[in-house]
């Protein structure tokens, strides 16, 4: 099976610190936790476009390392698209969120967009993916 869909259940990420352990299959790709560090590195910013608690645990710390330098690059090149497309999506959504009760979330990856953010009561996330992302 290529996809699967995986129901995201709402939690409190109030209950999430320092020593929360996240696991991270060995086969999810290289470039979802790519954009997990690049979420990471956004959320350490004084600037920050959003807060994404659970970024850097899904990175892990070696893409953090690998990833970072070049995010910097980005950023003083005038190139920050990880915040730019991060923060558009999350705009997009929760405009819509408030008129639409059950939202798809396609090739959703490591993105927390599911838990990171504030939904309207009543509203429904699927998140499709392949299927070791979801399991």
């Amino acid at each position: 099976m290529l996809f699967k869909i995986g129901i995201t259940q709402k939690f409190d990420i109030k209950n999430i610190g320092e020593n929360t352990v996240f696991k991270i299959r060995d086969d999810v790709s290289f470039t979802a936790k790519k954009m997990a560090a690049g979420r990471a590195y956004k959320t350490r910013r004084s600037d920050a476009l959003f807060i994404d608690l659970f970024a850097e645990k899904l990175a892990g710390k070696e893409v953090l390392e690998n990833v970072i330098p070049r995010l910097e690059a980005d950023n003083k090149a005038g190139r920050p698209l990880t915040s730019i497309r991060t923060r558009y999506f999350d705009d997009l959504s929760l405009e819509h969120s408030q008129n639409i009760r059950q939202i798809v979330l396609l090739g959703a990856g490591l993105n927390t967009r599911a838990l990171r953010m504030e939904w309207a009561s009543g509203t429904h996330l699927y998140e499709i993916d392949q299927s070791n992302i979801l399991t």
